[in-house]
């Protein structure tokens, strides 16, 4: 997705187009609250397909994210199609 923008924020990678849809959170950030792992994170994740609860809603309203301890774990299929379809709620369609 040649039109995906990335814009550090807090020390962390935010990806945008025309707004902010996902991030990757170390969960070693220095000034943070430290947890085992990577989280990956949508903006407005409570608009994508999540029936099989792939992302996890936590504390959160809006935001949905997944947690990987190891790159073993990663499912890169189930992603791509997340960021697709984060692209496509962020151009409206």
């Amino acid at each position: 997705m040649p039109e995906v923008k990335e814009k550090l924020s807090y020390n962390v990678p935010f990806f945008r187009v025309r707004k902010t849809i996902c991030f990757i959170w170390p969960g070693a950030v220095p000034w943070g609250k430290t947890f085992e792992g990577v989280q990956f994170g949508f903006i407005h994740g409570y608009l994508l397909s999540n029936e099989d609860g792939f992302l996890a809603t936590g504390k959160r309203k809006y935001v949905r994210i997944r947690t990987f301890k190891s790159i073993k774990e990663i499912d890169f299929e189930r992603l791509r199609a997340l960021l697709y379809e984060a692209v496509l709620v962020d151009s409206g369609r």
